[in-house]
């Protein structure tokens, strides 16, 4: 990282800035040409590892596609996470000077290894997940609950954690 003095360290703010966002973008190594990459934004599932300092994701797709193409050619994923963006300046006097204008922000990216998960009660977990990220308990005040032919029917990805980062630029 470039700008250290922007580099957030702290697990509690990371985990803050991924549970915020309203979904990651993920990209990936084109199947058909691997000097290209196929990036798409998706909604998302975390689990936080607390006593690691870690996490893991997931997504859900069809059981064909694009996506899965491109992790069973290649399985590294990298992904991107913001959860605030403001373009603007520090001071009402320096709105009036375009080169002080720059990008307020709050980002984590990670590098990841894909694993598309076949057991239903993986899945399930991962399913859970993606839920609870957006508010179905919240919303519910219950558990979600999926039959297992619904289980079945779609593909779920964890998202191993091989490595990340994370940086802001605050205002003032």
């Amino acid at each position: 990282m470039r700008r250290k003095e922007r580099e957030i360290k702290d697990f509690c703010k990371i985990k803050e800035i991924i549970k915020s966002s309203s979904f990651m973008t993920a990209s990936f190594i084109d199947d058909e040409n691997s000097t290209l990459s196929y990036c798409v934004p998706l909604n998302f599932g975390v689990t936080f590892f607390e006593d690691k300092n870690s996490f893991c994701l997931y997504f859900h797709c069809a059981k064909n596609g694009k996506k899965l193409d491109c992790i069973k050619k290649n399985s590294s994923v990298f992904v991107n996470f913001v959860s605030s963006s403001k373009v603007g300046t520090n001071s009402l006097q320096d709105e009036q000077i375009a080169c002080k204008w720059t990008c307020f922000y709050q980002s984590v990216s990670a590098l990841c290894e894909a694993e598309i998960l076949k057991d239903l009660s993986e899945k399930r977990k991962g399913l859970d997940a993606i839920m609870l990220q957006n508010g179905f308990f919240e919303k519910t005040g219950k558990k979600p609950f999926y039959p297992d032919i619904m289980v079945d029917s779609v593909c779920v990805v964890r998202l191993k954690i091989v490595s990340f980062s994370a940086k802001c630029h605050s205002e003032g």
